[in-house]
């Protein structure tokens, strides 16, 4: 019951998300009232379930309380002990709300069960993925996204959905004692660090339950060398090899997805094809000039037009390199496409091949963003920054 209490919402907000659901339940009782209170019942029904969701990860996981995880790692507590607020991890005892809700929903605005537990599932899992990001345990966060998709091509099969559904927080569930695991515990800190404020506690792991401001870290920079803040990030900025096709694929598969949802809306594929290509080509457009921009951010040429054209070195292939990858892409991208046609293939292939090739090409080919920065034959603009920055030493 201990549990129960502390998962259960706090009894004002219960009282009035009760009353707004007996509202909802006059049109049954007095026709009268349909016409008004029926148009709010379906988007109050569904907020609730994803306002539940919500609360069970962000009121309860310390990765996102910034107090509460500071607080935490002072105290003898371990991933093996349960968590003085309460668990983040669904219980049985998450049956008892999610059976009021269901029972609500189903009375007042007719919405199903398996609707119901898809928009609490969307929201638990949107937050057990920031949590997954935060405290390093990232490949739970592609095995969710992949699913999710899943979710949505097999909508018309409720056995289907409930079996993903079923199949994912499971994976959630042990990516959140994962992520417990990898909390720090108070033998990883000295005396020196217990006695500073909570949340500004700094892990030997890294970055890993670590969330510091960009304007405390910009403070940190030594004072004089005009590339500091471009470094700041210097360690972070490039895209693994892995995360770079996960990122493709993923991209590719929801695309895929997309246009197979979409003859069900009686969308004549003819118009499908015209929208989405252009809308393609438009997306591997923008992914380059992304990269060109933050490949040239303060990395300006070294030698001007003008200079090069008087100097007869039109092509400065130490700075003009960073054009290369991107020209590929869009290269790529565009004859994919024609080729696919060629050959016959359907729309719902040959566009989230243009999709993957587009961000594939983009994230894999070097060089790197931190590798160009350091060996990129460019000049570095000053960056335009407080008087205080550059007087700290």
């Amino acid at each position: 019951m201990r549990i129960l209490k502390q998962i259960f919402p706090p009894i004002p907000v219960v009282a009035f998300v009760v009353a707004i659901y007996g509202l909802l339940c006059l049109p049954k009782l007095s026709p009268d009232y349909a016409g008004d209170i029926l148009a709010v019942s379906m988007p109050w029904g569904m907020a609730v379930s994803i306002a539940y969701g919500f609360w069970r990860v962000a009121m309860f996981h310390p990765a996102l309380n910034e107090d509460y995880r500071g607080w935490l790692v002072t105290t003898p507590w371990n991933p093996r002990m349960p968590l003085p607020l309460g668990p983040p991890t669904l219980t049985c005892y998450d049956a008892i709300p999610l059976a009021l809700i269901l029972s609500f929903n189903a009375a007042a605005s007719s919405i199903g069960i398996l609707d119901t537990m898809m928009c609490f599932s969307a929201a638990y899992f949107l937050f057990c993925i920031l949590v997954f990001s935060i405290t390093g345990v990232s490949h739970v966060n592609w095995i969710v996204a992949f699913a999710c998709g899943a979710v949505a091509l097999t909508y018309d099969n409720a056995y289907m959905v409930a079996a993903l559904l079923l199949a994912m927080h499971i994976v959630v569930l042990l990516g959140l004692k994962a992520s417990l695991e990898r909390h720090p515990q108070e033998s990883d800190f000295d005396e020196d660090s217990k006695q500073r404020a909570w949340g500004q506690l700094e892990h030997p792991m890294g970055s890993v339950w670590k969330m510091e401001r960009l304007s405390d870290a910009r403070n940190k920079r030594n004072a004089g060398w005009p590339f500091s803040l471009p470094r700041l990030h210097m360690e972070n900025c490039s895209i693994r090899p892995s995360q770079s096709v996960l990122l493709s694929l993923l991209a590719a598969w929801y695309l895929y997805v997309l246009v197979c949802l979409l003859p069900k809306y009686a969308i004549a594929e003819a118009v499908v094809s015209d929208d989405f290509y252009s809308s393609t080509v438009v997306f591997v457009c923008t992914c380059s000039a992304w990269r060109l921009i933050a490949y040239g951010w303060r990395c300006a040429s070294p030698i001007s037009i003008a200079g090069r054209i008087a100097t007869g070195r039109l092509i400065v292939f130490g700075y003009d390199r960073m054009v290369v990858v991107p020209a590929m892409a869009i290269a790529a991208a565009l004859l994919s496409y024609r080729f696919l046609s060629w050959l016959g293939v359907g729309l719902s292939m040959k566009l989230p091949v243009v999709v993957f090739l587009g961000i594939f090409v983009n994230t894999f080919f070097g060089p790197t963003l931190a590798n160009w920065r350091l060996t990129g034959m460019h000049r570095i603009r000053r960056p335009i920054l407080q008087k205080a920055e550059y007087t700290e030493v």
